[in-house]
């Protein structure tokens, strides 16, 4: 799983965000932490009671609402102090065609970025260094035609 600087600023992204509704195992960036120095930023929703739901965060008990009740009382103030950071799955799913339909356009799209080099880059795609990276990239084309250019995603 990407927990990477690069891959928390490509996914702090309205777009992606506003698709995230929270759940079990999924992983997140959390920015309360960040404003307070700690080492482990990154959480996973986990579901369990021993660690009351999220695995790197402490709360007292868990409640109907555990995710909210980590860092807040709200699902917004929740969403506004967390960055969800997509598992590859999760961003395949995001995709609708048939798995098969799916990577050939995954494919294509791939072999057709040589003309949009970023100087010192050989290829688009090779900026990302990870496959959570490449398959946002891919995501946020197909879905929005947004493509990032190192700092943030762009209409292209």
């Amino acid at each position: 799983m990407d927990t990477s600087e690069q891959y928390i600023k490509m996914c702090d992204d309205q777009y992606i965000q506003d698709l995230w509704t929270p759940a079990d195992w999924d992983t997140c960036y959390c920015k309360s932490k960040e404003q307070q120095n700690e080492d482990e930023q990154v959480v996973v929703l986990s579901g369990y009671e021993t660690d009351s739901g999220c695995y790197g965060h402490e709360t007292p008990e868990r409640t109907d609402n555990y995710y909210w009740s980590v860092c807040g009382e709200t699902e917004e103030l929740f969403h506004s102090l967390h960055i969800w950071l997509p598992r590859q799955d999760q961003l395949q799913a995001m995709i609708e065609p048939s798995p098969s339909e799916f990577m050939c356009e995954f494919t294509e799209w791939y072999y057709k970025h040589d003309e949009l080099v970023p100087i010192g880059i050989n290829t688009y795609c090779e900026q990302f260094k990870t496959m959570e990276q490449l398959w946002l990239a891919f995501v946020m084309k197909e879905k929005y035609s947004k493509q990032w250019n190192g700092e943030e995603w762009k209409n292209g």
